[in-house]
């Protein structure tokens, strides 16, 4: 069965990566070992919630701001888009945010499955 589609993830994969989760975490007010931000953000008071989405927005936007390229990245989704194979992204960012960076780097996508899409990875449902 040939290849259809392949899924890249955005940050660290097709961009370089940016994000400092645990100096994130410390500014929300959490421990560095809490693990991931989003599941860690679903058991604060709504309060302390959207300060710590305000927080996670403003890193959010400097990641965009701040967007490079992983060497060899653009070339392999050319080789990739050349080869008649579609190219999918599943992110844990916002919907504006993965746009912000496809736009910023003229990068063409297929599909994007965003955080705001559903259950974020490592969760099946953006793959299925």
């Amino acid at each position: 069965m040939p290849i259809r589609a392949v899924i890249f993830d955005l940050d660290g994969t097709i961009t370089q990566p940016f994000f400092d989760f645990d100096a994130i975490r410390e500014e929300m007010g959490l421990r560095r070992d809490s693990g991931p931000v989003l599941e860690s953000m679903k058991k604060m008071s709504p309060e302390r919630r959207k300060e710590a989405e305000r927080i996670l927005h403003f890193h959010e936007s400097e990641a965009v701001t701040q967007s490079r390229l992983n060497a060899g990245a653009r070339q392999t989704l050319e080789a990739i888009r050349k080869a008649g194979i579609h190219i999918g992204i599943l992110t844990r960012n916002r919907r504006s945010n993965a746009l912000a960076v496809a736009e910023k780097h003229n990068l063409k996508f297929d599909a994007i499955v965003y955080r705001e899409d559903g259950p974020v990875k490592p969760d099946a449902f953006g793959v299925l």
